[in-house]
Formats: C-alpha cells, structure tokens, sequence
C-alpha cells in the first residue's frame, strides 16, 4: 500500500467484521462510516486481516465503477462463488466478455420493451394479494392475520421473472412446492452453514461449495444442478421455436436471442442470472419496505401511498392494466416511497473490486492487486452525503422537485443499483416491478406489525436479507 498518502488514515479495524453484524449492531456500521477521518478513501482490514480500501465519497465510486471501471474488477473469489449459481451471466464476466453481454441484452431493458412487461408485473401481483385474501378468508380473520409475507413475496417475484424473462410461469404462487421454488429455497435459505459457506468462498476458493462434505454444500450443489438442467431444456426449446415470430416478442430471453446473436449455452447462463437476480433482490427488497411502513412512526406514510394509489390505480380486481405515465408521472409519492424504500435498505449491502493493473485513482497510484470495498448499504445513508437525517425514512426528501432529483444528494450517494458499465441493467424493471406490487399490497391492506414478532436482524451475505423470514399483519381495505 507504499502508494497511498500518509494523508489516508491507516485503520487497524475489521470493517468487514463490522459489516457482517445483525441489524441491532447496524448503527455501529454507520458511526463507524462517519466517524472515521477519511478523504473519501480509507484502509481497513478484512476477516483475514488483509488491508482493503474502503470506498467513502462519490468522486471515487465514479472512477472505479464509470471512468476506469475496467481497471477494477469484482473479487475473483465473489465471482467464482457466484459462477457456481449463475454460470458465465453478466454478473459474473469481466472485460470484453462483459462489454458483449451487455451490448446483447441492452434492448431487452429499454424503457419501451419493460413498460409491455407492466402487466405481467400486475397480473401476479393481483394473483398473489388473491390467495393472500384467501388465507385470511380460511381462517376467518375478517379483522387481519399475521401473514409470511416472505413466502408470498419471493413466490410472486419468482413467477413474474420467470415470465418477463422465459415465458415461462412457473405458477409458485398457486402450487409453491413445484421443485423449481424448492431448489431456489433451498440454495438461498439463510442459515449459519450458509453464511460459513459463503464466508469460506470469498475469502478462499469455491472448492468450499463444490467439495465441502457439508449437508447445506451438497444440497446447493444439488439445487444449482437442478436450476441449470430445467433451464437448459426451457432454452433448448426456444431455441427450436425461433423461427415462430410470436414466441419471440415479449420476454427478455426472446429479445435477447433476436438481437444478440447469443449460443445456446449464453443464453443458458443469462436466464439463470435472471431468475437469481431478478427475484431475490425483489423480494428482499420489498420485505424491507413492508418492515418499513409497519414501523408506528411510518403508519401515516402508509396511509398517505394508500390514498394515493386509490386515486390513481384502477383496483386490481378490474383487470385493467398500468400505464407508463400513471407509475411513472401520476403518482410522484409511490416513487418517493419506493426509491426511499430501496435507500435505507437497499439488498445489496455491499460490492468488492480489484485493481486488475497498475492504475491511478483521483490522483492516487493504485498497485495492481490492491483490494476496494464499497459498502452501499452505508453510502446510502451517510449523513456526509445525505444531510443529518440520513438515518431516517423519509420519502419527502424525493419531492422537492427537479432542483433535487436524486433525494437531494449526488446521484452516485444513491447506490441500491450501483453506477456504470457494472451497474444494474435492469434497474428500470426492478423499480416498476417494485412500484407495482407495493401498490397492490398497501392498496389492498392495511398492514402492521404482529404484536408478538421480534425484532428483525439481519443476514450479511451477498444479499442483506430479514433473517427468518417477515410476519405482517394484513387487513383488507374495504373501499378498494
């Protein structure tokens, strides 16, 4: 590190250690992030005591994930454990790999072709509040019961990738012990092995998955298996069906394929990056945002979205569909919420990189080797870049106008979705699946929190997910 300036604090603390905490040590993250004397770049130790940079400031998050972005790769090990449950996708290639891909899918995730994709986010959202209303009708509770909204979440979410990207419903919602929603159950069930396990595959190699004589390593080695051969045959039959124009318009595989001139076995490991990404993320994503609003002091944020998605959106039983313009123009207090939502507790809690070469960096000679932690959950709601009342969930702060199009901070402090040639493509899909089922949820019920649930804490891993598992209390609302 004989390349860094003296100016740089020299931090012999595990940061790592810090971040791998539960939620009720998450303050301890954060105070940590604002209180360490820092120029937007600090060193730090990992869980093996090796030194690492930790990212601090928007001018050094745009160097290495726009401005030299391919002179900063993901953590080799983060993408060989990742290459074990995605294939060679998009989130796991590097450089002119990854330059191809993404040109390839580009189309895919234009604005034009996710807005035909609003109303299958609106059809299984409305399919998912029904069996919901079914649960409470069984068990008679008129006046709400304590619902898995996890359960609910991760099976609608699963359903709807697998239409927007395969065509494919995989009808988890209405039949949740189909094997496909067992083995993605079973791959990213949180448990401590699981945790070890990931642990063990970034800081060594993925031998811990592909060897380790463990029941929890064979049983994702079992599930990564299964995933890929029932992706493979899907893929394989599309692939037959080419010539069929009509099986080509819609899902983003079928786009793909027509405008990215990708093999059979690209197209393999692009759609078992699809189901992981554009599922879990979701999910977790809107299990913290249901944990959000059922706080007492948000109930009225809750009510206020609830008025307005009445006002603006036909009720789900209508079977009217979602314009672009009324989620994207009409209703400026469910993106508010939304994006608020994704702030605080954005699921990606934090991004590693590596210095592939000899570099410079905001002014700084960087050695090849040299190893960078961006902490995203933190950068999120640091008070340095968004004011005093980072820590606190506020929507309003997305409503002051096109002065403050970013919450009132650099748009790079808002890093759920990461920034550059490595940030999420499909960023414009997420949010409107978001905004859509959030609308269907909190349109429909009332929810609150179950009397009896414990706090929640928190699972570190490559996903910051509620550990156990999200009760809600749901009511349905009478007038909607």
């Amino acid at each position: 590190m004989g390349y860094l300036p003296l100016t740089i604090e020299q931090q012999r603390k595990s940061w790592i250690g810090i971040m791998m905490q539960p939620l009720q040590n998450g303050s301890r993250v954060l105070e940590y992030l604002d209180n360490t004397p820092n120029q937007g770049i600090f060193r730090a130790l990992d869980l093996l005591n090796r030194e690492v940079l930790v990212i601090t400031s928007p001018e050094f998050i745009k160097e290495i994930l726009q401005t030299n972005a391919y002179d900063f790769r993901k953590m080799a090990n983060v993408q060989n454990f990742m290459k074990v449950l995605l294939g060679d996708g998009l989130l796991t290639v590097d450089g002119e790999e990854h330059k191809q891909q993404r040109k390839a899918l580009n189309p895919a995730f234009s604005a034009k072709h996710v807005q035909k994709l609003y109303s299958v986010f609106y059809s299984k959202t409305r399919e998912m509040v029904s069996y919901i209303k079914e649960e409470i009708n069984a068990s008679q509770g008129q006046q709400g019961i304590a619902v898995d909204i996890t359960a609910w979440v991760n099976r609608a979410a699963l359903d709807i990738i697998g239409i927007a990207a395969l065509g494919i419903d995989f009808n988890s919602l209405a039949n949740p012990a189909n094997e496909l929603s067992r083995a993605y159950q079973v791959i990213f069930e949180p448990d401590n092995t699981s945790n070890i396990i990931f642990l063990l595959s970034i800081f060594f190699t993925t031998w811990t998955v592909r060897l380790l004589p463990l029941k929890k390593a064979r049983e994702i080695r079992a599930g990564s298996a299964y995933v890929k051969r029932y992706i493979k045959e899907v893929v394989t039959r599309k692939t037959q069906e080419h010539d069929d124009e009509k099986a080509l318009h819609k899902d983003i595989l079928s786009v793909a394929s027509q405008y990215g001139n990708l093999t059979t076995n690209e197209l393999v490991n692009q759609a078992r990056t699809f189901l992981v990404a554009g599922h879990e993320t979701t999910a977790t994503a809107m299990q913290w945002a249901l944990y959000t609003l059922t706080r007492p002091e948000n109930l009225h944020v809750q009510q206020r979205l609830r008025d307005e998605i009445h006002k603006q959106l036909p009720p789900l039983n209508s079977e009217q569909e979602i314009s672009a313009y009324t989620l994207g123009k009409s209703m400026p207090y469910l993106d508010a919420v939304s994006k608020e939502c994704l702030r605080v507790y954005g699921p990606s809690p934090f991004s590693r990189r590596t210095a592939v070469r000899d570099t410079v960096l905001c002014g700084i000679p960087i050695r090849k080797g040299t190893s960078f932690l961006i902490p995203n959950w933190a950068i999120n709601k640091s008070k340095k870049l968004w004011g005093k009342r980072a820590r606190e969930f506020d929507p309003e702060r997305w409503l002051h106008g096109n002065e403050a199009p970013n919450g009132g901070a650099d748009a790079l402090a808002f890093q759920t979705f990461s920034s550059g040639t490595r940030g999420c493509i499909g960023k414009g899909f997420a949010l409107a699946e978001f905004k859509i089922m959030l609308a269907g949820l909190v349109g429909t019920f009332e929810i609150t929190k179950v009397a009896d649930e414990k706090e929640v804490e928190t699972e570190w891993a490559i996903i910051a997910r509620i550990y156990n598992g999200f009760k809600v209390n749901l009511k349905p609302v009478s007038n909607w």
